[in-house]
Parts: structure tokens; C-alpha cells; sequence
């Protein structure tokens, strides 16, 4: 239901856990479960309140159950959402509050904290009344239908239980207001105390003055009748206050139980997922639309997940930067740096970027398409070098895409064996995708990760000026593309020699070059020598100048004209 142009909202599984409780009241844990799948959500998503779900979906479910169980039944979840299974979610709204109508405007706070796209504005608030205006930036057609208005509602109603307190007891809200902010008021009374405080307190002070009125007509109308009339109604005056008081005590006590209750069902999670190792995200969803589901590698400022978009049930690769390292400038550039190149330097053997953002907590991200086979340097541990001829045509499509890069502007300047990803094509032939960005220099921007005098990229696969420090132009790419082919004809790295025969070693360690020395027990043919040697000059002027010309080069070797050609991975 989310049109273009509107942020993805997501919201709490709290509401959704108490529809299939409701349900599976009334109709069983088997009706319950497909209503659940019906409307887009795994039953498992809710088993955790805390978590959150699409607030498309929500909207789905609320609908849904409204036209299954009457237009009434959502103003009976209030007590399926203070089950003891539901608490956790009230924690972020409770903590630290000690009024209703302060933990009014956290509502919102129980939903999830990715992307979160409403915000409550408190309008009028006392120990009895809240009057709150909810402000969106999700599509305002999600809320045409009042459900979700109605959904808000039943959360409200329950918040004075938290505090001893019966269930608000009137609820309003009017028609959303659209405008460059879409709003909508809403309304929430409740009792300030409970009312068998107040009748425990007038049914005593009334009973202590009836019994003291009848003391004159017993006794007379004698000092002693009118001294006992004051003392029982003082008496019952005092009785009426002190049950009033222990009725206060209680709902005090009621309250602080239920709010002990909640961070208690909380840490039980918490533990629960601790236990089960998933210290990580599983589970949960982020960003609004991604459902997080397997943890596929990390490293040491970040973590690359499995997920699943939400929209279309599409698989993604979702790369989030920890929230420690998102304050390193270097870290957060890098992936900033990623999201950008991959942006501009689109094309079918380059991976595909599609979605970046920052979470609330300081977590950057970067959705990527899911690929699945594994890295050229695993291809060559465990099999050895290529063929020329199976080499070829992969070698064609990494041209391409190099070529492409270039036109848009983007270096990459860590070409290697690691990030280059072997995809299994239709045909039974490795479609290679270039990975990682992260220190890519786009040449028409200003970017604070390209440092002149300090080295980046990977010792071996560098060209000569770059394993110096200096500035790098794209002819540093075709260095480490030729670098990399080696490798894929010996099996080894390249193994360098100076016109001396003394290698020279630049700041990282890595060896500068002006000749290749080659294994005499691989026989590589010729024209592939020739190729590589061309690509490796040490300097950049004899090197292939674009790697168009590389293209050509490699289309000559499989006897495919240069000229009107479309590219293999066009």
C-alpha cells in the first residue's frame, strides 16, 4: 500500500499478537496462524512484542479482523494487550514516567525505532486527561480507512493500568488533516483514582454521621449524646479516610507490579535471545522493511546479513556499519563511500545497491542484491587455476564492467581475487560480480578517505604509484585487473622482479615491479602474457589506457571482432 515517494512506516508486533490471541480465542491457534499469513505476517514475527512489523501490514490486520470479529471487537483488546506475554513492548513507554498522560505521547516509543515515520505532540495534559497530535509521513492512504487510528486508541486506553488506574473510559479522535503534515488529534480521559477509593471514603464518612445523628435521640439531647455524635463521625470520617488512602496504596502497588512485570518479560527476552546466540538482528525488522533473517560474515566495524524486503518478499544482503564504528569517520566514509560508487557505477557484473540509509541508534546500512556462489579467491584456493579458455569469458565480463565503472568515474582501487563474487549464470558458466567499494574514489567529488601520501588498497595487487602513495587514476585498476588474471592463469600471486633483479618495497610492504616472472610449469599462452604484461607495466603510460582496450583485447583472444560488439554482459 506504500506509494512512491513516502517513507516505509513500521510499527509494534504488540497489536498484531493481541489480533491472534483474539482470534485464537475464538476460532483456534490454527485460524489464528493463517489469518496471521494471510495479511503478510509468519506467526513467528509476533511471538516477540518488542520486535515490529510493516505498518502496511498492520493496517492489513486490523482491517481484516475488524470485518471478521464486528466494527467493535478493537475496542476489546485492552486486556490482550497488558497479558503478561505482551509487556515487554510498554517497556520504552514507562521507563522513567510517573503519569499517564506522560507516557500518552510514548505510545509512539512502542513502536519500532527504524524509520519510524509518526510522532506524538502533546496538546493538553492533567492528572485525568491527555489531548495528543499524532503528525505522519508515511502514505496518509494507510490511514484512510481508521484502523490504525482505532489501533492507537486501544494502546492509549490501557496505559493507566500501568498506574493503578482503570482503563481510560472515554477515547476520541478525529479525521486525519492532510496538508504539507498530515495530522490527527487525539482525545483520552480516564479516572485519577479508582473509584472504589472515593466510594470506600463517602460511604464512611456518610455511615459515621448517620450513627452520630442518632445518638441524640437515644440518649437525649444531654452534652454526652452530642459529645458522642462528634465522636463517631469522626470516627467514621477517619475510617473513610483510611480505606481511601489503602485503596491509593493498592493502586499504586497494582501499578508498580505491572510496570515491574514488563522490564521483567523484557529481560526474559533479551535472555532468550542470548541464549539461542542471537545476540545479532535476527528476527527483527529494520529500516521498516527489512526482516532480518541469517547472519552471513562479519568483520571488525561491521556485520553483513540475509534478509528479506518486506515489499516483495525479495532476498537481500543488508551491510550494517556498528554503531561504535559509525562514529570513526574513516569506517562510516568507507560505507558512505560504497553506497555512492556502487550508485553511479550500475551494470550487470557490478553488485547492485539498492537502499542506504542511518538507523536511529547510529547504525549506517547498505541493501545490497543477495548473491550466492562464492569469492574468485575461494574459486582458486580450492580449484586451482583457470583454463584460458574458461578464464575468458570471465575475464570479458570484469572488462565490462571496469569499463563502465571508469565512465561513471569510479576507481575502485581494491580490484583483487576477494571481491570479485562467482555467480552461477543459467548457462552453467560464472557470471562475475565486483564487490566492495569501500575505498573507490569518485574522481569529480571531494572525499575525505583519498589521502595523497598514504597507500590504500590491497600489497600485491597495487600498482606502483598507488603502492607509493600517489595520486591514482584508472590506469591503477587495469594494473590490479592484470594482476588478478595472473593469478588466475598460475594459481599464485604475481611474482615480481626488477630490470635489476632487486625488488623494491613501497610503504606497505608491497613490492614495486618493472618485469613479471612467470612459472615454468604453466604453460600460459602468448597472447595472455602478453596481455598481462601490458596490463602490469610499472608504468602508467605502457599500460592498456582504458579498459576498452582491454575488452578488445580479450575479444581477440576468442576470435570475437572489437568492433560492433555488443559487451557479453551487456
Amino acid at each position: 500500500m506504500n506509494r512512491q515517494g513516502y517513507p516505509s512506516g513500521s510499527a509494534s508486533s504488540i497489536l498484531a499478537k493481541a489480533l491472534r490471541r483474539a482470534l485464537a480465542v475464538a476460532e483456534g491457534d490454527v485460524a489464528a496462524d493463517q489469518f496471521l499469513r494471510e495479511s503478510g505476517v509468519e506467526p513467528g514475527e509476533v511471538e516477540d512484542e518488542t520486535l515490529a512489523i510493516p505498518l502496511a501490514n498492520l493496517e492489513k490486520l486490523l482491517a481484516r479482523f475488524a470485518g471478521r470479529l464486528g466494527p467493535n471487537a478493537l475496542g476489546q483488546l485492552g486486556p490482550m494487550l497488558v497479558e503478561p506475554e505482551q509487556l515487554a513492548a510498554w517497556v520504552p513507554v514507562l521507563r522513567g514516567i510517573d503519569r499517564p498522560a506522560d507516557a500518552m505521547a510514548r505510545v509512539g516509543s512502542a513502536e519500532s525505532d527504524q524509520k519510524r515515520t509518526q510522532r506524538w505532540e502533546t496538546v493538553e495534559k492533567s492528572d485525568h486527561h491527555w489531548v495528543g497530535r499524532l503528525v505522519i509521513q508515511h502514505d496518509p492512504e494507510l490511514e484512510s480507512s481508521a484502523h490504525l487510528a482505532h489501533g492507537r486508541l486501544a494502546m492509549l486506553r490501557v496505559v493507566p493500568c500501568f498506574f493503578g488506574l482503570p482503563m481510560a473510559h472515554k477515547l476520541e479522535v478525529e479525521p486525519l488533516e492532510k496538508g504539507e503534515l498530515c495530522t490527527q488529534l487525539y482525545r483520552v480521559e480516564w479516572c485519577p483514582r479508582p473509584n472504589a477509593g472515593r466510594f470506600s471514603s463517602g460511604v464512611g464518612a456518610a455511615l459515621g454521621l448517620a450513627l452520630g445523628a442518632a445518638a441524640p435521640l437515644t440518649l437525649g439531647r444531654t452534652p454526652l449524646a452530642f459529645a458522642l455524635t462528634f465522636l463517631i463521625g469522626a470516627m467514621g470520617c477517619g475510617a473513610g479516610m483510611f480505606m481511601s488512602r489503602e485503596a491509593a496504596v493498592r493502586q499504586v502497588g497494582a501499578g508498580e507490579q505491572l510496570r515491574r512485570r514488563a522490564l521483567e518479560r523484557k529481560i526474559a527476552l533479551e535472555e532468550e535471545r542470548a541464549r539461542h546466540g542471537a545476540r545479532g538482528l535476527e528476527g527483527q525488522l529494520l529500516a521498516g522493511t527489512y526482516r532480518i533473517r541469517k547472519r552471513m560474515g562479519s568483520g571488525a566495524s561491521g556485520v553483513v546479513y540475509e534478509a528479506v524486503r518486506t515489499t516483495d518478499g525479495r532476498r537481500v544482503a543488508m551491510k550494517l556499519l556498528l554503531a561504535s564504528s559509525a562514529h570513526d569517520t574513516v569506517a562510516s566514509d568507507r560505507l558512505r563511500r560504497e553506497a555512492e560508487a556502487l550508485g553511479l557505477a550500475w551494470h550487470p557484473n557490478v553488485v547492485e545497491v539498492l537502499d542506504q540509509g542511518q538507523l536511529p541508534d547510529g547504525t549506517i546500512y547498505l541493501v545490497m542484491e543477495l548473491l550466492e556462489g562464492d569469492s574468485l579467491a575461494h574459486r582458486l584456493r580450492t580449484g586451482g587455476a583457470f583454463l584460458p579458455g574458461e578464464l575468458l569469458p570471465i575475464a570479458i565480463e570484469l572488462a565490462g564492467a571496469l569499463e563502465a565503472m571508469h565512465a561513471a568515474g569510479v576507481i575502485h582501487r581494491d580490484i583483487k581475487p576477494d571481491n570479485i563474487f562467482l555467480v552461477a549464470a543459467e548457462n552453467g558458466e560464472w557470471r562475475p560480480k565486483v564487490l566492495d567499494f569501500g575505498i573507490a574514489r569518485v574522481e569529480w567529488a571531494e572525499t575525505r578517505i583519498t589521502v595523497n601520501g598514504v597507500p590504500m588498497g590491497t600489497p600485491g595487487y597495487m600498482a606502483p604509484e598507488q603502492e607509493r602513495g600517489d595520486d591514482v587514476d584508472a590506469r591503477a585498476d587495469i594494473f590490479a585487473f592484470g594482476s588478478m588474471m595472473f593469478e588466475c592463469l598460475t594459481g599464485d600471486a604475481a611474482a615480481p622482479l626488477t630490470a635489476s633483479g632487486v625488488a623494491r618495497t613501497g610503504p606497505t610492504g608491497g613490492i614495486i615491479w618493472d618485469t613479471l616472472r612467470w612459472p615454468r610449469d604453466i604453460h600460459v599462452p602468448d597472447e595472455w602474457r602478453t596481455l598481462v604484461e601490458r596490463a602490469m607495466a610499472a608504468e602508467p603510460g605502457d599500460r592498456f589506457q582504458g579498459a576498452r582496450e582491454i575488452l578488445d583485447n580479450l575479444r581477440a583472444l576468442g576470435g570475437v571482432p572489437a568492433a560492433g560488439v555488443a559487451d557479453s554482459a551487456g
